[in-house]
């Protein structure tokens, strides 16, 4: 685009330079007009430095071998041959030249309307001005570009045409420029600013930059339909990278299964351990009443007979085996609250895992729908800025078949002011010396 719209900006230069005329009216009587075969169209606006439209030109190369006499359709006030010395006819429908084979013309429009509605405001130290009141001045600059829609044109150019805008700003004016919302270039001495505007939407733009002797060659404005430039990106890299994050979801999603499976069934068996615990306490419970009642009854026997040589190994045994007992039921009580918390654990990790297992599945299965809702979602993008397939139509005339149209639009230059120069005063001449000068 960029070189498209270099030679669209030279174009204008010499455009502008060309005198227009209007032409005579009328057609040969038993003549006809018949409509061109195939035409490009380029719309130049003049603008001023606030966005304003001046004026507006149309130059159409037509081209028709079939026929004496063509009519391109619209609606001018003047028109230029730029093909050769011949004047075409100029009538309220359009212009009629008879020339077969190419021909190319400037007309100048009766409409000053553009599809988009361009407004350019100026801040100097943070306090607006107007345009021509910058030139000269220095301090901190800061410049605002609204572009919106023109509802009194045809939503088709704005729907489906990409906007460039360049501001070029000398560094030998200009310093410290900054912009978020364009692409900044250093290019011979110069910062070039460039702004690009998407078919379909508006846009607020902005730039800044310190001045000394503000002065700003005109800013340009070149729009192309969107499709001429734009190619669609390869997204098979990351289709397969998706692919593989699938694969790999998938594998987590089965290993998380099978833990789940194993964490239950080791829940299991700590659940039937308890189970069988219950009849081990019955039992243990049981041995240590028979422990307490033998010890009682040695207790007896001790008090009878004292501590006689034949009951002390008995009476030993007996205080060996209750502390067996109660040590016994200590660590049974231990080893019962450690199966508790053991099965309860387990039954926790178990649901745990089979809830992140259902999570991958989950996740898989949206990863594996990705590809296709990111290639949808770029094709239904691309259909909001138009398409390949997009059509082109005459701004000028819709009755006019045509190729190509495209725009190229230039504000007026915020020049240096210049310095007044005195003129020389000359004395003031009495009667008698006006007098003497008629003589000489």
């Amino acid at each position: 685009m960029k070189n498209a719209v270099i030679a669209l900006v030279l174009s204008f230069a010499l455009l502008t330079s060309v005198p227009a005329s209007a032409p005579g009216n009328g057609l040969p009587a038993g003549e006809t007009a018949y409509s061109a075969e195939t035409r490009n169209e380029t719309i130049f606006a003049v603008l001023a430095a606030d966005g304003a439209v001046r004026k507006l030109y149309a130059v159409n190369t037509v081209t028709d071998y079939g026929h004496d006499y063509v009519r391109d359709w619209g609606s001018y006030d003047a028109v230029v041959n730029l093909t050769d010395t011949s004047e075409p006819l100029l009538d309220a429908d359009g212009v009629v030249y008879a020339y077969p084979g190419e021909f190319t013309y400037q007309g100048n429009l009766v409409s000053t309307e553009l599809p988009w509605n361009i407004a350019i405001t100026y801040k100097l130290g943070g306090v607006a001005v107007a345009p021509a009141e910058l030139a000269g001045q220095s301090g901190a600059v800061a410049c605002a570009i609204s572009v919106t829609r023109n509802d009194a044109v045809p939503t088709v150019f704005f729907d489906n045409y990409m906007l460039q805008i360049t501001v070029t700003l000398p560094d030998a004016v200009f310093s410290g420029a900054e912009s978020e919302t364009a692409a900044v270039a250093a290019i011979g001495g110069s910062r070039i600013l460039t702004f690009t505007v998407l078919p379909g939407g508006g846009a607020e733009l902005f730039w800044s930059a310190d001045a000394e002797n503000f002065r700003l060659a005109p800013v340009e404005f070149a729009a192309l339909p969107f499709s001429m430039e734009f190619a669609l990106p390869d997204l098979s890299s990351v289709t397969a990278g998706l692919d593989a994050l699938t694969a790999g979801a998938a594998d987590v999603s089965a290993g998380l299964a099978e833990l789940s499976a194993q964490l239950a069934e080791y829940g299991g068996g700590a659940a039937a351990f308890r189970e069988n615990a219950g009849d081990f306490k019955t039992s243990l419970d049981a041995l240590a009443a028979q422990a307490r009642e033998l010890k009682r009854t040695a207790d007896g026997l001790q008090s009878v007979y004292g501590s006689s040589p034949e009951l002390a190994p008995l009476l030993g045994s007996v205080s060996s085996l209750c502390g067996a007992v109660d040590a016994l039921a200590v660590a049974f009580a231990a080893l019962d609250g450690a199966a508790q918390e053991l099965s309860d654990g387990a039954d926790a990790l178990a649901s745990a895992g089979q809830q992140a297992a259902s999570g991958a599945r989950s996740y898989s299965s949206v990863v594996a729908l990705v590809p296709a809702m990111a290639q949808a979602k770029l094709d239904e993008a691309l259909a909001a800025f138009g398409g390949s397939d997009f059509e082109p139509e005459s701004f000028v005339d819709g009755r006019n078949a045509v190729q190509t149209v495209q725009f190229v639009m230039r504000t007026e230059e915020i020049a240096a002011k210049k310095a007044a120069v005195a003129e020389p005063e000359v004395p003031k001449r009495g009667f008698w010396r006006k007098l003497a000068d008629l003589f000489r």
